[in-house]
C-alpha cells in the first residue's frame, strides 16, 4: 500500500469523518471505499426495486429516494 496526501474542504472532511464513525472505519478506509466505487454486492438488484412505490406518496423529486435510499442486502 502507498502512503498518499491530499487536501479536501471542510465539508468533504466533516462528510468523510461522520461516514468512518457510522461505518465503525477510519477516513482513509471510506476514502478508498469511494475511489473504487459501489461494489457489485452493494448495488440494487432490478428485481427489488418492482413495486417499490406502491401505495405510497412517490414524486418526482423523490426519484432517487426509493431505488437508493434504502440499504439493499
Amino acid at each position: 500500500m502507498h502512503r498518499a496526501q491530499a487536501m479536501i474542504d471542510e465539508r468533504h472532511y466533516a462528510f468523510s469523518k461522520e461516514k468512518a464513525r457510522q461505518g465503525g472505519k477510519g477516513i482513509s478506509q471510506v476514502l478508498r471505499e469511494g475511489i473504487e466505487g459501489p461494489r457489485k454486492s452493494d448495488v440494487c438488484p432490478p428485481s427489488s426495486v418492482s413495486g417499490i412505490a406502491d401505495g405510497a406518496r412517490c414524486y418526482g423529486r423523490d426519484h432517487d429516494k426509493w431505488p437508493y435510499g434504502k440499504k439493499w442486502k
